[in-house]
């Protein structure tokens, strides 16, 4: 009750080695899902430092959060990229691009539901930045990472001349290793829709957790490699492009390899981690981010609320930090005061109470730690405790706060201080009473962890960080500390 409250492409590469292979798919109509920042990283993350080959993971090449974050720029973030890495092209831009678009969906046919995507809505003289942009919302897809693949099949990003060719099959899509690609595709419109429903379109392929073995190029006497997938979005990079990087592809992770090198999922990787910032959010990360919604916000963080959360966490490392933010945030401050409304006065707020009690504690005008007791303090629970006797109020008020009845010593001594400090100074008193703490600590601490009850040493170890910071801040360093996160990576294993 106390509380529930992100180069160029390499000259000379084969073009067998980065086209894709597109196969058919049994899907559902995706949905356009929506998150509220709780903390806010940039929407289009500066790489760092140079990705090095030993961070490239076979089995993971991006993370689910990463590759479904259709939001991660907007139209005019997209048009600023191109921009800049395409300042010194010339002809036939990426940046400069315009054509006319219909209408689009992809028909149902064979008794398969092949809807991936929402229905494309065509305009007039659309900007390649337009068309990347509303197709990764049609199908849910990162835009970076269409913008990746465009780097990657036919380096259009950073390109000084292009041709009617090179737009033709911009995304590889529909383009074999042992043929010509098929020209229901063709166009750069038609290869961007193609190839990010390839990416967001249902695994039948390299299946997550199973170990598969992927060949290293198209000629397989150069061997393969056994890998464990981690989630969809590798597994569909791996049928959109099924070859894996030898270790001299990634020895020279800007440059070539050996004859039996293959760049396609390499370059994808690269590009993403170069411009992008790192394409792949720790398991563990985005388990500690599930753990600390579910207690905190009562709900799971949205792949939205993962990848924005998840990408603040590698460029910002403190989990404290994190958790306040939560805690501080305006989504929390309203659960809280509705969980203390109905706890201390059996009810939810109005809207008025409920807007009125969280500016006053984002103002300061209410203690966000104090927001019970102010509750407690009021006529309305004076009345809704069914005691119109001082007796009675206090056996309630007792029961609520020390969690027994007062002995009959203690009702007198209160009623002697309800007569001199009156009854919010005996709601003060109770509430910051010994025991009372002691409760509120329990209470904390089995808000995050699930409802557990802490051992002696774990009450200790809190109720002393709750004296000497106070309860949130208490809240935060559980929240922070290495047994939580290796709780919560047991408790949330995957959040895909």
């Amino acid at each position: 009750m106390l509380h529930t409250a992100v180069h160029t492409l390499e000259r000379g590469v084969s073009a067998l080695l980065r086209r894709a292979r597109p196969l058919a798919a049994t899907a559902a109509i995706a949905a356009l899902l929506s998150g509220v920042a709780l903390v806010s990283p940039l929407a289009s993350e500066s790489a760092s430092a140079a990705p090095s080959p030993s961070e490239f993971q076979r089995g993971n090449l991006i993370s689910d959060a990463v590759m479904f974050y259709s939001t991660s720029m907007t139209p005019a973030q997209i048009q600023s990229f191109l921009n800049l890495k395409g300042a010194s092209c010339t002809t036939m831009c990426l940046k400069d691009f315009h054509m006319d678009t219909v209408n689009f969906d992809v028909p149902t046919t064979g008794g398969y539901i092949q809807h991936v995507c929402a229905p494309y809505q065509g305009a007039k003289n659309e900007s390649a930045a337009t068309i990347i942009w509303k197709v990764a919302q049609y199908c849910h897809v990162n835009p970076q990472a269409i913008i990746v693949t465009l780097q990657k099949e036919q380096g259009l990003v950073t390109r000084t001349a292009s041709t009617s060719l090179t737009y033709r099959k911009a995304m590889g899509y529909g383009c074999s290793d042992t043929a010509a690609c098929a020209s229901q595709y063709y166009g750069f419109f038609r290869q961007v829709f193609w190839g990010a429903r390839a990416f967001a379109r249902p695994v039948s392929n390299y299946l997550p957790g199973r170990t598969v073995n992927v060949l290293i190029n198209p000629n397989r006497a150069c061997g393969y490699k056994s890998i464990t997938i981690a989630n969809k979005a590798t597994s569909n990079l791996y049928t959109y492009t099924p070859y894996t990087p030898d270790n001299a592809a990634l020895a020279n992770l800007y440059g070539s390899g050996d004859s039996c090198s293959s760049y396609g999922n390499r370059n994808f990787w690269r590009y993403f981690n170069d411009w992008f910032g790192s394409s792949v959010i720790p398991q563990a990360t985005l388990s500690f981010v599930q753990a600390d919604y579910m207690a905190l916000l009562g709900r799971g963080a949205s792949q939205n609320d993962q990848y924005r959360q998840g990408k603040f966490l590698l460029a910002h490392p403190s989990r404290v930090d994190f958790t306040h933010s939560l805690i501080v945030s305006t989504e929390y401050r309203n659960r809280l005061v509705s969980t203390s409304y109905q706890s201390v006065l059996g009810r939810a707020p109005t809207a008025t109470e409920l807007s009125s009690m969280v500016s006053a504690v984002i103002a300061g005008r209410v203690k966000q730690n104090a927001v019970v007791p102010t509750l407690l303090k009021t006529a309305e629970y004076y009345r809704s405790i069914g005691q119109d006797n001082t007796p009675g109020f206090l056996t309630a008020l007792f029961q609520f706060t020390i969690g027994r009845a007062p002995h009959p010593a203690e009702i007198a001594t209160f009623e002697a201080k309800l007569a001199k400090v009156g009854r919010g100074g005996v709601v003060d008193d109770l509430w910051n009473n010994r025991a009372t703490q002691a409760r509120v600590a329990a209470a904390g601490y089995a808000l995050l962890f699930d409802g557990a009850q802490p051992s002696p040493t774990q009450l200790t170890a809190f109720s002393a960080n709750m004296a000497k910071y106070g309860y949130s801040q208490a809240l935060c360093i559980l929240a922070g500390g290495n047994g939580y996160f290796a709780w919560a990576s047991t408790k949330y294993p995957t959040t895909d």
